[in-house]
């Protein structure tokens, strides 16, 4: 595996929306990554779809859910699951413990910088605090593994933020420097957020 950045963020965006099924009794192998058919239909297939094939060389499908408002980026290839679980990812079906960041990401900032951009990506929200605030808004990471949560909020104090405590299975960053900082070192690819962000960073300007 050339390019370690981009592999960090795509196990981001595993950990975060991702799922890894396997069940080697009937050969199947799988990947697949949701997320909202509307809100993040330009991120799946214009972002997540090309870096995955860019990283694996095979093809992923995209494929809609026949009764909800969700969008499926998937793959069936043995190849990709294997490579992913030798980076330190686990299937979703077998493992009690939940997948959490591997070890070599966190070894490096430049690595762990991009493994949570893809985390906030698809499991964060940018929450503008207007009509109240108007010039205030809030970044938050949401997820339902609470290790994984200890893990990002340890990861960004690091990193010199002052994240708020675990609330509600929610992680905040509300310091208007501090969203500033996320933004200059870690980021988003994700057009959902960077639309809701770019009104109040003209507003810095």
């Amino acid at each position: 595996m050339k390019n370690k950045l981009k592999l960090a963020e795509a196990i981001g965006i595993i950990l975060g929306d991702g799922n890894i099924y396997i069940s080697k009794k009937h050969g199947c192998f799988q990947l697949r990554i949701a997320g909202h058919s509307e809100d993040e239909k330009e991120y799946l297939w214009d972002f997540v779809k090309p870096l995955f094939e860019g990283l694996f060389n095979v093809n992923f499908y995209v494929k809609k859910h026949q009764s909800r408002n969700a969008l499926y980026v998937c793959c069936s290839k043995r190849s990709v699951i294997e490579t992913l679980l030798e980076f330190g990812l686990k299937p979703s079906n077998e493992s009690k413990n939940k997948s959490t960041i591997p070890k070599w990401i966190k070894s490096k900032k430049n690595l762990l910088q991009a493994c949570l951009r893809g985390l906030f990506d698809t499991d964060g929200c940018v929450y503008p605090l207007a009509p109240q605030y108007p010039n205030l808004l809030q970044i938050y990471f949401k997820n339902v593994n609470t290790k994984l949560l200890v893990e990002v909020r340890e990861s960004l104090k690091r990193m010199g933020f002052h994240p708020s405590k675990i609330c509600y299975n929610k992680i905040y960053i509300t310091r208007k420097t501090e969203i500033i900082k996320y933004l200059k070192e870690i980021g988003f690819n994700n057009p959902k957020h960077t639309k809701k962000i770019a009104p109040w960073c003209s507003g810095q300007a």
